[in-house]
């Protein structure tokens, strides 16, 4: 019995990814500390971008000779998330005190934002004790509770060897 000719293997770019990919010109550059699968492993074969974006970024270690060296005209992009959440007290509500709420800033890959991120500064409303709240390591969060709207200002400062300028947001 003869058998039919077998076709090709569909290409590449063909195989379907359970998440999107950025397209390589927008994919962030992120360091790597993990080991890589093994060849065996039980895991499906990934992208490069699928891996950059499931690593872990890493800082360097301390090195004395290079500590005041750094690299010019280099950007590394690392995608986060902010905004705040808030939830109804229902019964529990007083008049000043209606809601729970929560400010965030997150990695928009689920990445430790404390490779990059040194502190984050939340400026609340005038009327909380303690306006200014600082966070210094994760979760990058702040929760409280009241009973209004406002504008919250957010100012990350990095660490000193990823960028010395602080973003407003």
């Amino acid at each position: 019995m003869e058998q039919p000719p077998s076709s090709p293997p569909p290409p590449a770019a063909a195989t379907a990814t359970a998440a999107p990919t950025p397209a390589p010109a927008s994919a962030p550059i992120i360091l790597s500390d993990s080991p890589p699968a093994a060849a065996a492993g039980a895991e499906p074969a990934l992208t490069a971008a699928q891996k950059a974006l499931r690593s872990k970024p890493a800082r360097a270690p301390e090195d004395p000779d290079k500590k005041n060296k750094k690299l010019k005209d280099v950007e590394i992009s690392f995608p986060i998330v902010y905004g705040t959440i808030s939830f109804w007290l229902g019964k529990k509500a007083s008049e000043y005190n209606s809601h729970k709420w929560t400010v965030y800033i997150r990695s928009a890959t689920n990445e430790d934002l404390s490779v990059i991120v040194k502190r984050v500064v939340f400026q609340l409303h005038p009327s909380f004790t303690n306006p200014t709240r600082v966070v210094e390591q994760p979760p990058f969060e702040l929760s409280e509770s009241g009973w209004g709207e406002f504008e919250i200002a957010i100012t990350l400062y990095f660490h000193s060897d990823v960028c010395e300028k602080r973003l407003d947001l």
